[in-house]
Protein backbone atom coordinates (compact mmCIF):
# COMPACT_ATOMS: atom_id res chain seq x y z
CA UNK A 1 0.00 0.00 0.00
CA UNK A 2 1.58 3.49 -1.27
CA UNK A 3 2.95 5.54 1.73
CA UNK A 4 0.10 8.25 2.40
CA UNK A 5 1.72 10.38 5.15
CA UNK A 6 1.46 14.11 4.50
CA UNK A 7 3.44 16.28 3.37
CA UNK A 8 5.29 18.70 5.51
CA UNK A 9 4.28 22.09 4.68
CA UNK A 10 5.23 24.15 1.88
CA UNK A 11 6.65 27.51 2.63
CA UNK A 12 5.48 30.27 -0.72
CA UNK A 13 9.80 31.50 -0.64
CA UNK A 14 11.04 27.96 -0.35
CA UNK A 15 10.87 25.57 -3.77
CA UNK A 16 9.39 22.52 -3.84
CA UNK A 17 11.24 19.20 -5.22
CA UNK A 18 10.65 15.87 -5.41
CA UNK A 19 13.17 13.36 -5.95
CA UNK A 20 12.23 9.65 -7.05
CA UNK A 21 14.45 6.96 -6.77
CA UNK A 22 15.30 3.20 -6.48
CA UNK A 23 17.03 2.76 -2.72
CA UNK A 24 17.87 5.59 0.01
CA UNK A 25 21.11 4.37 0.81
CA UNK A 26 23.44 4.83 3.35
CA UNK A 27 25.95 6.46 1.03
CA UNK A 28 23.98 9.67 0.07
CA UNK A 29 23.13 9.87 3.68
CA UNK A 30 25.04 13.36 3.79
CA UNK A 31 24.27 14.78 0.77
CA UNK A 32 20.33 14.52 1.73
CA UNK A 33 20.99 15.81 5.10
CA UNK A 34 22.97 18.69 3.49
CA UNK A 35 20.03 19.69 0.99
CA UNK A 36 17.38 19.09 3.55
CA UNK A 37 19.29 21.99 5.73
CA UNK A 38 19.31 24.29 3.02
CA UNK A 39 16.05 27.05 4.16
CA UNK A 40 15.14 27.58 0.34
CA UNK A 41 14.73 24.15 -0.50
CA UNK A 42 11.84 21.82 0.16
CA UNK A 43 12.53 18.42 -0.58
CA UNK A 44 10.85 15.32 -0.54
CA UNK A 45 12.33 12.11 -1.56
CA UNK A 46 10.03 9.01 -3.11
CA UNK A 47 11.74 5.87 -2.99
CA UNK A 48 11.17 1.84 -2.53
CA UNK A 49 12.62 -0.55 -0.13
CA UNK A 50 15.13 -2.85 -1.03
CA UNK A 51 13.81 -6.19 -2.07
CA UNK A 52 13.68 -9.03 0.31
CA UNK A 53 16.93 -10.92 0.46
CA UNK A 54 18.72 -8.14 -0.66
CA UNK A 55 22.19 -6.71 0.89
CA UNK A 56 21.15 -3.05 0.89
CA UNK A 57 20.28 -1.01 3.56
CA UNK A 58 17.61 1.19 3.49
CA UNK A 59 18.23 4.62 5.60
CA UNK A 60 14.77 5.77 4.67
CA UNK A 61 13.54 6.34 8.66
CA UNK A 62 16.60 9.06 9.13
CA UNK A 63 14.60 11.39 7.33
CA UNK A 64 10.97 11.12 8.58
CA UNK A 65 8.86 13.57 7.22
CA UNK A 66 10.80 13.58 4.04
CA UNK A 67 10.20 10.47 2.54
CA UNK A 68 7.13 8.76 0.97
CA UNK A 69 7.88 4.59 0.07
CA UNK A 70 6.86 3.63 -2.95
CA UNK A 71 5.47 -0.19 -3.52
CA UNK A 72 7.21 -2.09 -5.91
CA UNK A 73 7.36 -5.22 -7.60
CA UNK A 74 10.87 -6.30 -8.81
CA UNK A 75 10.24 -8.87 -11.54
CA UNK A 76 13.09 -11.02 -13.70
CA UNK A 77 15.51 -10.85 -10.83
CA UNK A 78 15.30 -7.15 -10.45
CA UNK A 79 15.89 -6.74 -14.13
CA UNK A 80 12.08 -4.74 -14.56
CA UNK A 81 10.65 -2.99 -11.79
CA UNK A 82 7.23 -1.41 -11.14
CA UNK A 83 6.56 1.33 -8.92
CA UNK A 84 3.40 2.70 -7.62
CA UNK A 85 3.74 6.29 -7.92
CA UNK A 86 1.40 9.07 -6.62
CA UNK A 87 0.86 10.95 -9.89
CA UNK A 88 -1.41 13.97 -9.45
CA UNK A 89 0.59 14.70 -6.89
CA UNK A 90 4.46 14.51 -8.54
CA UNK A 91 3.02 16.25 -11.65
CA UNK A 92 1.01 19.35 -9.45
CA UNK A 93 2.62 19.91 -6.00
CA UNK A 94 6.27 20.44 -6.87
CA UNK A 95 8.33 23.01 -8.87
CA UNK A 96 10.95 20.41 -9.90
CA UNK A 97 11.07 17.02 -10.02
CA UNK A 98 14.40 15.15 -10.31
CA UNK A 99 13.60 11.30 -11.54
CA UNK A 100 16.21 8.24 -11.75
CA UNK A 101 16.78 7.62 -15.27
CA UNK A 102 17.01 4.23 -15.38
CA UNK A 103 14.34 2.81 -18.27
CA UNK A 104 14.09 -0.91 -16.18
CA UNK A 105 12.12 1.23 -13.72
CA UNK A 106 8.97 1.39 -15.75
CA UNK A 107 7.07 3.79 -13.84
CA UNK A 108 9.58 6.01 -13.28
CA UNK A 109 10.82 6.21 -16.89
CA UNK A 110 6.77 6.90 -17.74
CA UNK A 111 6.69 9.55 -15.02
CA UNK A 112 9.44 11.06 -16.44
CA UNK A 113 8.24 11.31 -19.98
CA UNK A 114 4.46 12.35 -18.72
CA UNK A 115 6.10 15.51 -16.91
CA UNK A 116 8.38 16.48 -20.03
CA UNK A 117 5.50 16.15 -22.22
CA UNK A 118 3.38 18.18 -19.98
CA UNK A 119 6.45 20.57 -20.22
CA UNK A 120 6.78 20.07 -16.27
CA UNK A 121 10.14 20.71 -14.96
CA UNK A 122 11.73 17.73 -14.51
CA UNK A 123 15.34 16.30 -14.57
CA UNK A 124 16.72 13.32 -15.17
CA UNK A 125 18.92 12.06 -13.07
CA UNK A 126 21.15 9.88 -14.99
CA UNK A 127 24.44 7.94 -16.01
CA UNK A 128 26.05 7.48 -19.12
CA UNK A 129 28.27 4.70 -18.31
CA UNK A 130 27.03 1.55 -15.77
CA UNK A 131 28.11 -1.99 -14.70
CA UNK A 132 25.58 -3.33 -16.72
CA UNK A 133 26.21 -1.67 -19.77
CA UNK A 134 25.25 -3.37 -22.75
CA UNK A 135 25.87 -1.36 -26.13
CA UNK A 136 22.35 -2.20 -27.48
CA UNK A 137 20.88 -1.12 -24.26
CA UNK A 138 22.94 1.80 -24.36
CA UNK A 139 21.96 3.52 -27.48
CA UNK A 140 18.49 2.91 -26.39
CA UNK A 141 18.96 4.53 -23.29
CA UNK A 142 20.77 7.46 -24.62
CA UNK A 143 17.96 7.59 -27.82
CA UNK A 144 15.17 8.17 -24.67
CA UNK A 145 17.68 10.44 -23.12
CA UNK A 146 17.29 13.08 -25.78
CA UNK A 147 13.57 13.69 -25.08
CA UNK A 148 14.89 15.20 -22.06
CA UNK A 149 15.81 19.06 -21.73
CA UNK A 150 17.35 19.27 -18.48
CA UNK A 151 19.57 16.02 -17.25
CA UNK A 152 21.87 15.59 -14.17
CA UNK A 153 24.68 12.77 -14.85
CA UNK A 154 27.58 11.47 -12.46
CA UNK A 155 30.66 12.72 -13.63
CA UNK A 156 32.10 15.91 -15.52
CA UNK A 157 33.34 13.42 -17.83
CA UNK A 158 29.94 11.93 -18.95
CA UNK A 159 28.89 15.46 -19.39
CA UNK A 160 31.57 15.93 -21.76
CA UNK A 161 31.02 12.67 -23.50
CA UNK A 162 26.93 13.77 -23.98
CA UNK A 163 28.43 16.79 -25.81
CA UNK A 164 30.71 14.82 -27.91
CA UNK A 165 27.29 13.09 -29.48
CA UNK A 166 25.49 15.78 -29.88
CA UNK A 167 23.40 16.69 -26.56
CA UNK A 168 22.25 20.10 -26.04
CA UNK A 169 24.98 21.40 -22.88
CA UNK A 170 22.76 24.01 -21.40
CA UNK A 171 20.76 21.88 -18.74
CA UNK A 172 23.38 19.25 -18.46
CA UNK A 173 25.18 18.89 -15.19
CA UNK A 174 27.73 16.46 -13.37
CA UNK A 175 26.74 15.88 -9.81
CA UNK A 176 30.32 14.33 -9.23
CA UNK A 177 29.07 11.07 -7.18
CA UNK A 178 30.96 10.70 -4.33
CA UNK A 179 30.97 9.88 -0.47
CA UNK A 180 31.09 11.80 2.71
CA UNK A 181 34.92 12.97 2.27
CA UNK A 182 34.14 14.90 6.37
CA UNK A 183 33.39 11.71 7.76
CA UNK A 184 36.09 9.60 5.99
CA UNK A 185 38.83 12.48 7.16
CA UNK A 186 37.97 12.52 10.62
CA UNK A 187 38.65 8.47 10.55
CA UNK A 188 41.76 9.61 8.98
CA UNK A 189 43.06 12.21 11.49
CA UNK A 190 41.82 9.73 14.58
CA UNK A 191 45.06 7.67 13.50
CA UNK A 192 48.25 8.99 15.01
CA UNK A 193 51.86 6.96 13.33
CA UNK A 194 52.27 5.58 16.78
CA UNK A 195 48.60 4.53 17.34
CA UNK A 196 48.90 2.44 13.50
CA UNK A 197 51.88 1.03 14.77
CA UNK A 198 50.48 -0.29 17.77
CA UNK A 199 47.00 -1.62 15.83
CA UNK A 200 49.63 -3.32 12.92
CA UNK A 201 51.48 -4.71 16.12
CA UNK A 202 48.12 -6.02 17.44
CA UNK A 203 46.82 -7.45 14.01
CA UNK A 204 49.79 -9.06 13.22
CA UNK A 205 50.78 -6.90 11.12
CA UNK A 206 54.25 -4.90 11.62
CA UNK A 207 56.75 -4.81 9.40
CA UNK A 208 54.40 -6.13 6.54
CA UNK A 209 53.34 -4.28 3.38
CA UNK A 210 49.58 -4.76 3.10
CA UNK A 211 47.44 -4.84 -0.22
CA UNK A 212 43.89 -4.29 0.17
CA UNK A 213 40.67 -5.26 -1.60
CA UNK A 214 37.69 -4.25 -0.25
CA UNK A 215 34.42 -5.06 -1.82
CA UNK A 216 31.46 -8.47 -1.54
CA UNK A 217 33.06 -11.55 -2.38
CA UNK A 218 31.51 -12.64 -5.52
CA UNK A 219 32.82 -13.99 -9.20
CA UNK A 220 32.18 -10.61 -10.83
CA UNK A 221 35.04 -9.15 -8.65
CA UNK A 222 37.65 -11.55 -10.15
CA UNK A 223 39.79 -11.57 -6.66
CA UNK A 224 40.37 -15.74 -7.91
CA UNK A 225 42.84 -13.55 -10.97
CA UNK A 226 44.80 -11.61 -8.17
CA UNK A 227 45.01 -15.30 -6.34
CA UNK A 228 46.92 -16.67 -9.25
CA UNK A 229 49.34 -13.91 -9.27
CA UNK A 230 50.12 -13.92 -5.65
CA UNK A 231 52.95 -16.38 -5.59
CA UNK A 232 54.67 -13.92 -8.12
CA UNK A 233 54.19 -11.31 -5.80
CA UNK A 234 54.75 -12.80 -2.78
CA UNK A 235 58.72 -13.55 -4.51
CA UNK A 236 59.30 -10.35 -5.22
CA UNK A 237 57.91 -9.17 -1.73
CA UNK A 238 58.29 -11.47 1.24
CA UNK A 239 56.10 -9.62 3.58
CA UNK A 240 53.46 -9.20 1.44
CA UNK A 241 49.68 -9.41 2.78
CA UNK A 242 46.71 -9.46 0.72
CA UNK A 243 44.09 -8.35 3.54
CA UNK A 244 40.47 -8.25 1.98
CA UNK A 245 37.52 -6.11 3.99
CA UNK A 246 33.82 -7.64 2.25
CA UNK A 247 32.02 -11.25 2.57
CA UNK A 248 30.09 -13.30 -0.09
CA UNK A 249 29.29 -16.48 -1.40
CA UNK A 250 32.47 -16.71 -2.95
CA UNK A 251 34.34 -16.76 0.18
CA UNK A 252 35.16 -20.22 0.55
CA UNK A 253 35.91 -20.85 -2.79
CA UNK A 254 38.33 -18.02 -2.92
CA UNK A 255 39.51 -19.76 0.58
CA UNK A 256 40.69 -23.12 -1.50
CA UNK A 257 42.18 -21.25 -4.26
CA UNK A 258 44.48 -19.37 -1.46
CA UNK A 259 45.39 -22.93 -0.17
CA UNK A 260 45.91 -24.85 -3.09
CA UNK A 261 48.19 -21.41 -4.59
CA UNK A 262 50.58 -22.09 -1.19
CA UNK A 263 49.52 -18.46 -0.56
CA UNK A 264 46.98 -18.58 2.49
CA UNK A 265 49.65 -17.29 4.91
CA UNK A 266 49.77 -14.32 2.90
CA UNK A 267 45.77 -13.05 3.02
CA UNK A 268 43.59 -12.04 5.45
CA UNK A 269 39.65 -12.84 4.97
CA UNK A 270 38.71 -9.34 7.17
CA UNK A 271 35.17 -10.19 6.74
CA UNK A 272 32.64 -7.69 6.63
CA UNK A 273 33.15 -4.08 8.10
CA UNK A 274 31.03 -1.39 7.91
CA UNK A 275 31.79 1.36 10.50
CA UNK A 276 34.15 3.89 9.11
CA UNK A 277 36.23 3.79 12.41
CA UNK A 278 37.03 -0.13 11.89
CA UNK A 279 37.88 0.40 8.42
CA UNK A 280 40.67 3.26 8.61
CA UNK A 281 43.59 1.44 9.86
CA UNK A 282 42.94 -0.91 7.22
CA UNK A 283 43.06 1.85 4.32
CA UNK A 284 45.69 3.66 6.00
CA UNK A 285 48.26 0.64 6.52
CA UNK A 286 47.61 -0.59 2.86
CA UNK A 287 50.14 0.42 -0.30
CA UNK A 288 47.60 0.20 -2.47
CA UNK A 289 44.08 -1.08 -3.09
CA UNK A 290 43.29 -4.46 -5.71
CA UNK A 291 40.50 -4.42 -7.45
CA UNK A 292 40.67 -7.01 -10.86
CA UNK A 293 36.63 -6.66 -11.45
CA UNK A 294 34.12 -3.58 -12.16
CA UNK A 295 34.96 -0.74 -9.86
CA UNK A 296 32.05 1.73 -8.60
CA UNK A 297 32.63 3.76 -5.40
CA UNK A 298 35.05 1.90 -3.53
CA UNK A 299 37.73 3.86 -5.77
CA UNK A 300 36.53 6.91 -4.22
CA UNK A 301 36.81 5.35 -0.98
CA UNK A 302 40.31 4.51 -1.26
CA UNK A 303 41.10 8.00 -2.81
CA UNK A 304 39.30 9.07 0.37
CA UNK A 305 42.08 7.46 2.44
CA UNK A 306 45.16 8.50 -0.15
CA UNK A 307 45.29 5.29 -1.34
CA UNK A 308 46.45 4.65 -4.79
CA UNK A 309 44.11 2.16 -7.00
CA UNK A 310 45.34 -0.74 -9.62
CA UNK A 311 42.35 -1.76 -11.88
CA UNK A 312 41.74 -2.63 -15.25
CA UNK A 313 41.88 -0.27 -18.18
CA UNK A 314 38.04 -1.53 -19.53
CA UNK A 315 35.76 1.97 -18.77
CA UNK A 316 32.85 0.01 -20.21
CA UNK A 317 32.55 -2.13 -17.74
CA UNK A 318 33.29 -0.11 -14.56
CA UNK A 319 30.83 2.23 -12.71
CA UNK A 320 30.71 6.30 -13.60
CA UNK A 321 32.87 6.73 -10.81
CA UNK A 322 35.98 5.22 -12.28
CA UNK A 323 36.41 8.50 -14.36
CA UNK A 324 37.90 10.18 -11.25
CA UNK A 325 40.71 8.02 -11.87
CA UNK A 326 44.14 9.27 -14.22
CA UNK A 327 46.13 6.34 -15.21
CA UNK A 328 49.81 7.06 -13.84
CA UNK A 329 48.17 9.80 -11.57
CA UNK A 330 46.03 8.23 -8.80
CA UNK A 331 46.88 4.51 -9.68
CA UNK A 332 47.42 2.13 -12.24
CA UNK A 333 45.95 0.46 -15.43
CA UNK A 334 46.54 -2.57 -16.99
CA UNK A 335 44.52 -4.71 -19.87
CA UNK A 336 41.01 -6.14 -18.35
CA UNK A 337 41.63 -9.98 -17.71
CA UNK A 338 45.82 -10.05 -18.33
CA UNK A 339 46.56 -11.41 -14.90
CA UNK A 340 50.67 -10.64 -15.71
CA UNK A 341 49.97 -6.69 -16.49
CA UNK A 342 47.96 -6.71 -12.97
CA UNK A 343 50.88 -8.09 -10.83
CA UNK A 344 53.29 -5.72 -12.77
CA UNK A 345 51.37 -2.98 -12.01
CA UNK A 346 51.18 -3.97 -8.20
CA UNK A 347 54.84 -4.62 -8.16
CA UNK A 348 55.04 -0.94 -9.52
CA UNK A 349 53.50 0.87 -6.95
CA UNK A 350 54.56 -1.76 -4.25
CA UNK A 351 58.67 -1.30 -4.89
CA UNK A 352 58.21 2.54 -5.66
CA UNK A 353 57.81 4.68 -2.52
CA UNK A 354 58.05 8.01 -4.61
CA UNK A 355 55.40 7.37 -7.25
CA UNK A 356 53.61 5.97 -4.51
CA UNK A 357 53.48 9.32 -2.77
CA UNK A 358 53.00 11.59 -5.26
CA UNK A 359 49.30 9.35 -6.28
CA UNK A 360 48.33 9.67 -2.77
CA UNK A 361 48.32 12.97 -2.45
CA UNK A 362 46.65 13.72 -6.12
CA UNK A 363 43.88 10.82 -4.77
CA UNK A 364 43.11 12.91 -1.95
CA UNK A 365 42.74 16.52 -3.79
CA UNK A 366 40.79 14.56 -6.10
CA UNK A 367 38.05 13.59 -3.32
CA UNK A 368 38.70 16.52 -1.09
CA UNK A 369 38.14 19.18 -4.36
CA UNK A 370 35.61 17.27 -6.51
CA UNK A 371 34.20 14.07 -5.49
CA UNK A 372 32.68 14.12 -2.70
CA UNK A 373 28.76 14.74 -1.22
CA UNK A 374 29.41 18.62 -0.28
CA UNK A 375 30.07 18.86 -4.27
CA UNK A 376 27.34 16.96 -4.99
CA UNK A 377 24.89 19.21 -3.01
CA UNK A 378 25.93 21.86 -4.77
CA UNK A 379 25.47 20.53 -8.17
CA UNK A 380 22.59 19.48 -6.90
CA UNK A 381 21.72 22.78 -6.19
CA UNK A 382 23.16 24.58 -9.46
CA UNK A 383 21.22 22.50 -11.73
CA UNK A 384 18.23 23.70 -9.92
CA UNK A 385 19.02 26.77 -9.93
CA UNK A 386 19.72 26.64 -13.54
CA UNK A 387 15.80 24.93 -14.60
CA UNK A 388 14.33 27.31 -11.89
CA UNK A 389 16.27 30.91 -13.02
CA UNK A 390 15.66 30.12 -16.99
Amino acid sequence: MLDTAPLASNASTRRRVAVVINFLTHYREDLYRRLLQRQDLELTIFCHLPPPGSSLKSIHDRFPGHVRLLPARFMLGETIVWSTLPWHCLTERFDAVYVEGNPRYLAFALLASWLQWRRKTVVLWTMVQSFRNHPGRQRLRLAWTRSFSRLLVYSDSEVALLRAIGFESNHVVAINNGLNQDRIDDARHAWTASGLNSWRAEQGLLGKKLLLSCARLEDKNKFDQLIDVLPQLVESVTQLVWCVIGDGAAREALQLRAEAAGVSAHVRWVGALHDEARLAPWFLSASALVHPGAIGLTLLHAFGYGLPVVTHARAQTHGPEFTAMVDGEHGLLYPEDDSPGMAQAVLRLLTNDALRGDMSARCLRRVQNEYNTRTMAERFMQCLNQITES
